[in-house]
């Protein structure tokens, strides 16, 4: 499982891993295999992005093979015909006919909340189990990934939008995400291995080019998690423009949205006003809706937001 608050680039990174298997590569340039891989394909249900604006071109970015990645067809959907993993032969008819070596539900509790309640171990626990089986039968990885709150402290598990049954069910977990004091600097932690010792901590970063893997971090999972307000260290206009960056990386967004959020992670209004105008950030009215969204410009330097 990938977990990571919103904005933290768990889709970038589970389409990273994704474009890699389907090429036959290392999911993470630089860091070795045990053994050569086959390129494989691969099975995505995204409950929450369609697949012709977020998954494909993203995909394309990442130099994935597009002959091997199946995306499946109603997982973005209204909720009367959501994917229900509680009887998860949709899943099964699909390894019969493809045979995918990974399988990647995102986000977790979006696939299943038709089904099962996470936060109630008598069920959570069952239907984790039939997925560990549909792997065994068919020979494949099932990679989860889970959102996590924005903010809060404690091992990812507590802070999850399910039952902690769920981590103890995992065989790894990842945590994606950042420093509080340099919000633009992503790690991905491997925080449980039932498999071996723990992996290093790898740095990515998103830009308008796309998605790219950029070395070792020694940022550890107790850094990520500090009690500090988010940002300490930070000039405040310097973090909002950061904060606002890095939330407006999977799209446009309202404005309601953004003010929302930014309250809510200790950014003050008037400050991120201003770092809008720093980053050149779109304003554009919904024309039925009358909706303001705002969205990062075309070209942003690459190095830096600010």
């Amino acid at each position: 499982m990938i977990s990571g608050a919103p904005g933290s680039g768990k889709t970038w990174i589970a389409l990273a891993i994704a474009a890699a298997l389907t090429r036959g590569r290392a999911p993470v340039p630089g860091e070795p295999l045990e053994l050569p891989v086959d390129p494989c394909t691969v099975l995505y249900a995204s409950m929450e992005h369609d697949s012709s604006e977020i998954i494909h071109p993203r995909f394309a970015r990442l130099n994935g093979d597009p002959a091997r990645l199946v995306v499946l067809r109603g997982a973005v959907s209204t909720p009367s015909s959501s994917l229900n993993l509680r009887d998860p032969s949709i899943l099964e008819d699909a390894l019969q006919r493809i045979q995918a070596r990974l399988v990647i539900l995102d986000s977790f509790h979006s696939s299943s909340a038709a089904g099962v309640d996470l936060h109630e171990p008598a069920q959570a626990l069952p239907f984790l189990e039939s997925l560990g089986r549909l792997a065994e039968r068919h020979r494949c990885c099932i990679l989860l990934v889970c959102h996590l709150s924005k903010r809060g402290l404690g091992r990812p598990p507590l802070r999850s939008q399910g039952s902690i049954q769920i981590s103890a069910a995992l065989r790894t977990e990842f945590l994606a995400g950042c420093s509080p004091d340099a919000p633009s600097q992503r790690v991905l932690l491997q925080v449980k291995s039932n498999l071996g010792p723990l992996a290093p901590a790898l740095s990515y970063k998103i830009d308008p080019a796309g998605f790219f893997w950029t070395g070792r971090s020694k940022l550890t999972l107790e850094e990520m998690l500090a009690d500090r307000p988010t940002g300490a260290g930070l000039p405040k206009r310097k973090f909002a423009g950061e904060w606002l960056y890095q939330y407006l990386q999977d799209g446009s967004q309202s404005q309601f949205a953004v003010e929302t959020a930014a309250e809510r992670d200790g950014v003050c209004i008037a400050t991120l006003r201003r770092a809008k105008f720093d980053l050149g950030i779109r304003s554009a009215k919904d024309g039925v809706k009358g909706v303001w969204y705002w969205s990062l410009p075309m070209a942003v330097d690459q190095q830096s937001p600010i």
